[in-house]
C-alpha cells in the first residue's frame, strides 16, 4: 500500500512535471507571439503616423500656397485700386486746377474792363461837372 502511494505519487509528480513544462513551452510560445504582434503593432504605429505627418505636411503647404496666393491677389487688387485712385485724383485735381486758372483769368479780364469802364464814367463826370461849373461861373 504504501508503495502503491509512492508510485501513484511519482505518476502524480510526473504529470505535474510535464504539465510544467508544457505551461513553459505554451508561455515561450504566448512571449514570441507578444514580441511579434508588439513588433507588428510598433511598425503600424510608425506607418500610420508617417501617413498622417506627410498628409499634414501636405495640407500645411497647401494651405501656406493658397494663403500666398490669396495675399498676393489681395496686394495687386489694392496696389492696382490705389494707382486707379491716384490717377483719378490728378485727374480731377488738374480739371480744378485749369478750371480755376481759367475762371481767374475772366475775373482779372473782367476787372480790367470794369476797372476802363469806371475809370471812363469818373472822366466824364468830372469834365460834366467842370463844364458845369465853368458855365456857372459864366467862364464858358
Amino acid at each position: 500500500m504504501f508503495e502503491m502511494r509512492v508510485t501513484r505519487l511519482e505518476s502524480d509528480m510526473d504529470n505535474v512535471k510535464s504539465n510544467i513544462s508544457d505551461i513553459k513551452t505554451d508561455l515561450r510560445e504566448i512571449r514570441k507571439d507578444l514580441v511579434r504582434e508588439t513588433t507588428l503593432l510598433k511598425e503600424d504605429l510608425v506607418r500610420e503616423t508617417t501617413g498622417l505627418r506627410q498628409d499634414m505636411v501636405r495640407e500645411t503647404t497647401s494651405l501656406r500656397e493658397d494663403f500666398i496666393r490669396e495675399t498676393t491677389s489681395l496686394r495687386e487688387d489694392f496696389i492696382r485700386e490705389t494707382t486707379s485712385l491716384r490717377e483719378d485724383l490728378i485727374r480731377e485735381t488738374t480739371s480744378l486746377r485749369e478750371d480755376l486758372i481759367r475762371e481767374t483769368t475772366s475775373l482779372r479780364k473782367e476787372a480790367r474792363a470794369d476797372f476802363r469802364l469806371l475809370f471812363s464814367a469818373i472822366i466824364f463826370v468830372s469834365l460834366g461837372l467842370a463844364s458845369l461849373i465853368a458855365k456857372t461861373f459864366n467862364w464858358l
